[in-house]
């Protein structure tokens, strides 16, 4: 099997797994809807936008020949180079949106030159194929842009509180660490570095899957359990209910009048009286039959 039908099954494999993210993704911001999810949704579907154009642009180099090979592989190249483009400049901005940190300079202006350079080299390269210092100023963009994200991340995993959020980070760094072997043996052999693009789709495409797979398992897992019946002092506690209001809720439910639960606490009238308006102001009830029935789930 040649390299480049090597390349063309990776590109069909990574297109199928990261088609499969994005439907996924779809179904899980349906059930979570988080602000993240959607911009999550926008890097999924760049991110099958580029390993469509890849395979295509394999499909081309093997189906085709002459002047039909050239015009096709320019049109999926240039494709493949804007969307490329626009993910260097978007998972710098999603890296920072994740930590919560404002998309602001020299983030900015750092990568969004970037993204530009890559276009405009990537561009001379569909024209000068083959070109070493092209080959070189791509691959170092990408990894400078894929080192960056790597590096925040693990910095700032700590601090990030959404416990969702946090996963998707983990993933992203799980990711990162499994490429950077791959990475480095591409600068040294350059069938490795042909087909890194692949492989990195292709292992992103499956760490995602398996964390929306494990996600949507745990929500539907969770929908179908029965809900706990919270115990009495949970109920206590949710409303900052007090020791000695919860023994004069505890004598309302006996049926107890206020002298009598005065005397069953050998406190003033006056006093319980205050504490049953207090009762009744943090519960927002208004008599003791609507703070009975409020409570009657933990009776």
């Amino acid at each position: 099997m040649t390299v480049a039908s090597i390349h063309l099954l990776l590109n069909i494999i990574a297109f199928a797994i990261v088609g499969m993210d994005l439907a996924l993704a779809i179904v899980y911001s349906w059930f979570r809807k988080f602000p993240w999810t959607n911009i999550f949704l926008v890097f999924l579907a760049s991110l099958l936008g580029c390993t469509g154009m890849q395979m295509l642009v394999s499909w081309s180099d093997i189906s085709f020949s002459g002047l039909t090979s050239f015009v096709l592989m320019t049109i999926w190249k240039s494709l493949f180079i804007a969307d490329g483009a626009f993910i260097l400049t978007f998972i710098a901005y999603f890296t920072t949106w994740i930590i919560a940190h404002p998309w602001r300079n020299p983030y900015k202006t750092i990568f969004i030159s970037s993204s530009l350079i890559y276009f405009v080299v990537g561009i001379f390269s569909i024209v000068k194929p083959n070109n070493m210092v092209f080959d070189a100023i791509e691959y170092i963009l990408g990894g400078f842009v894929l080192l960056f994200c790597l590096v925040v991340l693990i910095k700032n995993l700590k601090g990030i509180e959404n416990k969702d959020v946090r996963l998707v980070s983990k993933v992203i760094i799980i990711a990162g660490l499994i490429l950077i072997p791959i990475a480095i043996f591409g600068i040294f052999f350059k069938v490795v570095r042909d087909l890194l693009s692949a492989i990195i789709y292709l292992c992103f495409g499956i760490i995602v899957l398996v964390f929306l797979f494990l996600a949507l398992r745990k929500h539907f897992t969770e929908a179908n359990k029965e809900p706990e019946k919270p115990t009495l002092e949970e109920f206590f506690e949710r409303f900052h209910i007090t020791d000695r209001e919860a023994e004069i809720i505890l004598e309302i439910k006996k049926g107890l009048t206020a002298k009598e639960i005065a005397s069953e606490l050998n406190i003033s009238v006056n006093t319980v009286n205050n504490h049953i308006a207090n009762i009744f102001s943090k519960t927002e009830v208004r008599s003791r039959i609507d703070l009975l029935n409020l409570f009657q789930e933990v009776w």
